[in-house]
C-alpha cells in the first residue's frame, strides 16, 4: 500500500487492518466467555445440594442450579412434552415426591438400574415447574390415592416443591449467558476474521500484480480534483474508472461496461438492501455501491452514482430487460469463446 499516495486508499487498508484485530479481539473475548463459563459450572458442581435441599432453601434462587435426587422408587409418568418425546415423571427419595422430566433413553436406564433395596442417583438442572404440569401433576396425584389424601393447590408445593429436576439439560444451562456469549463471539469472530482477511490477501495481491506505470495512473485519477469517493459504498470515481473497495479491489474502465442494471435483495418480500450490478467487457460481473434502502440520503448517493457511471458510457445497456438479458447472453457467449 505504500505505493499508493492516495488518503482513502490507505484508510481502506488500514480498516481491513482494524477489522481483523477487532475479530481477533472478538474471539479472545469469546475464550474469556469459556473459561468464566467453565468457573461457574466449577463452583455450581461444589454447590451441588439433594433437590429437597434446593427447594427448602428460599434464601437464594433455585432455579438453573445442578441438583441430584437419590431415587427410591418406580419413575411414575403423568405427562408428556408437546413438541419432544420427553415425559415428566414423579420420583421419590424415599421420605419426598419429586417432579422430573426426562428423555426415554433416561427413562430406559434408569428403569434399568433400579430394584426395590437400592437407590439411583440421577442430576440435572432444577426449573420452575410449568403452570400447565403443576395443573396435570395435581390431577393424576389426586387419582391415585385415596379420597382422605387428595390434595388442593394451596397444599401442592408441600408435596412437590415449586421446582422440578431437569435431566435433558446439560450443566452449561447453569451459565447459559456466558455459553451463548463464547458461541456468538467465536462464530462472529471467526467469521469477520476471514472475510476481512480474505479482502485484505484479495487486495495486497490485485495491487502487488499491479505496475509501477498502472499504480501511478490510478493514483493520479483518484487524486484528481474531479474523483469522488462516496464512504459509505467504498467506491471512488474518477474521470476515467469505477474503483471499488467494496468487496476485493475492483478496477472498471467505464468504456468497458456493457451493462448496468439495478439488484435489489429482499427480506419477507420487503425490499432490505439495493446494489448496482455491471457487467464488463472481460466477461465479469461486478456488484458496486450496495445500500440499505431506508436512508433518504443513501438512495439520493445511490442514484448519484448511478447517473455518474451511465454519463461516463452511454453506450452501456440500461436495465434488467429480457431484451438486455437476451444481448448479453450472446456478448458472454462470445466473450468465452476468445477466452
Amino acid at each position: 500500500m505504500k505505493r499508493f499516495t492516495n488518503i482513502y486508499v490507505k484508510k481502506e487498508y488500514n480498516k481491513l487492518i482494524r477489522n481483523i484485530i477487532i475479530s481477533i479481539l472478538i474471539i479472545f473475548i469469546g475464550v474469556g466467555f469459556k473459561f468464566w463459563q467453565i468457573y461457574i459450572e466449577k463452583e455450581a458442581e461444589k454447590q451441588k445440594k439433594d433437590m429437597n435441599s434446593v427447594i427448602v432453601d428460599r434464601t437464594s434462587d433455585r432455579k438453573n442450579r445442578i441438583s441430584y435426587i437419590d431415587n427410591r422408587s418406580v419413575q411414575f409418568q403423568f405427562a408428556v412434552s408437546e413438541s419432544t418425546t420427553n415425559s415428566y415423571y414423579f420420583v421419590s427419595d424415599g421420605r419426598y415426591l419429586y417432579i422430573v422430566f426426562m428423555s426415554p433413553k433416561q427413562f430406559e436406564k434408569l428403569d434399568k438400574e433400579y430394584t426395590d433395596d437400592s437407590k439411583v442417583r440421577i442430576e440435572g438442572i432444577t426449573k420452575n415447574i410449568p403452570n400447565d404440569v403443576r395443573s396435570i401433576a395435581l390431577e393424576v396425584y389426586n387419582e391415585s390415592v385415596k379420597e382422605e389424601n387428595v390434595i388442593n393447590d394451596n397444599d401442592f408445593e408441600n408435596y412437590f416443591g415449586d421446582i422440578y429436576l431437569d435431566m435433558t439439560e446439560s450443566k452449561t444451562q447453569v451459565a447459559g449467558f456466558q455459553w451463548f456469549m463464547f458461541y456468538a463471539c467465536i462464530i462472529c469472530g471467526g467469521i469477520a476474521f476471514i472475510i476481512c482477511l480474505a479482502k485484505l490477501i484479495k487486495l495486497t495481491k490485485k495491487i502487488n500484480k499491479m505496475d509501477g506505470n498502472k499504480i501511478d495512473e490510478l493514483d493520479s485519477e483518484m487524486n484528481n480534483k474531479d474523483s469522488f469517493y462516496y464512504a459509505k459504498a467504498h467506491l471512488y470515481l474518477t474521470p476515467h474508472y469505477i474503483i471499488n473497495f467494496d468487496g476485493y479491489f475492483d478496477v472498471i474502465k467505464y468504456e468497458d461496461v456493457l451493462w448496468m442494471y439495478r439488484y435489489e435483495v429482499r427480506t419477507n418480500g420487503v425490499k432490505s438492501s439495493q446494489s448496482i450490478k455491471v457487467l464488463a467487457n472481460d466477461g465479469v460481473t461486478y456488484l458496486l455501491a450496495t445500500i440499505d434502502v431506508y436512508s433518504k440520503k443513501k438512495k439520493e448517493v445511490y442514484e448519484e452514482i448511478w447517473n455518474t457511471i451511465y454519463s461516463k458510457n452511454p453506450n452501456m445497456l440500461l436495465g434488467y430487460t429480457e431484451e438486455n438479458i437476451n444481448a448479453m447472453d450472446e456478448k458472454i457467449k462470445e466473450i468465452k469463446a476468445k477466452k
